[in-house]
């Protein structure tokens, strides 16, 4: 509610069970469940959305003071040294969509204090994630439809007259005809639907 007023995303903590805790492992999956209508320039676009809001949650609760350990879900090879402190952000700014590991695999609901996934995993993968989950878990769906949101004002007009814009006016006016687009929509329902039902701590960005 007021990532919705204020466009800033604020992350309730997840209580724990072990009260010297001073860390919190978060999950950001970068799993890819859709591989019908898939297109490179969809899927890069949908990708700087995520990892916008993925790099938000993790900074989010470093100011909170506590250790915040990201888990990635995939290898990344580095030819140059990294900070500690500046791991995550590389392993975050270096992912890609990927569909070997999916969210069952990838998180352990036991150690979990938020757990990140875009609406490109199908909801019945996230309804078997959500099972067993533990309360205390703050579950975030980022919701990637809304890539395009934040652009000028598409025109139907647009779709029939030639006209000088840049690539991406050309991704976009695709994106929002396309079939893939009208699957994730729906998926992204099925999910909140999900959420709605579950204990978890659930929000959507």
């Amino acid at each position: 509610k007021i990532y919705a007023r204020t466009r800033q995303l604020v992350v309730r903590i997840p209580e724990t069970t072990d009260p010297y805790a001073s860390h919190i492992y978060l999950y950001a999956s970068f799993y890819h469940g859709f591989p019908q209508g898939r297109n490179d320039k969809f899927d890069t676009e949908l990708l700087n959305l995520y990892k916008d809001h993925v790099r938000n949650l993790y900074e989010s609760l470093l100011v909170t003071g506590l250790d915040v350990r990201f888990i990635p879900d995939q290898e990344t090879s580095t030819n140059f040294s990294v900070e500690d402190k500046e791991v995550p952000i590389y392993h975050i700014s270096t992912a890609r969509w990927q569909n070997n590991r999916d969210v069952k695999s990838y998180v352990v609901k036991k150690d979990a204090g938020l757990v990140a996934v875009s609406s490109l995993v199908p909801a019945a993968e996230v309804e078997q994630l959500l099972q067993d989950l533990p309360a205390n878990v703050t579950f975030v769906l980022v919701k990637v439809s809304d890539v395009f949101r934040r652009h000028s004002i598409f025109k139907i007009k647009d779709l029939f007259f030639q006209h000088n814009n840049n690539s991406l006016d050309a991704v976009k006016r695709s994106w929002l005809i396309s079939g893939f687009r009208r699957r994730l929509l729906k998926n992204e329902k099925n999910i909140e639907q999900l959420l709605k039902k579950s204990n978890v701590n659930a929000m959507h960005v």
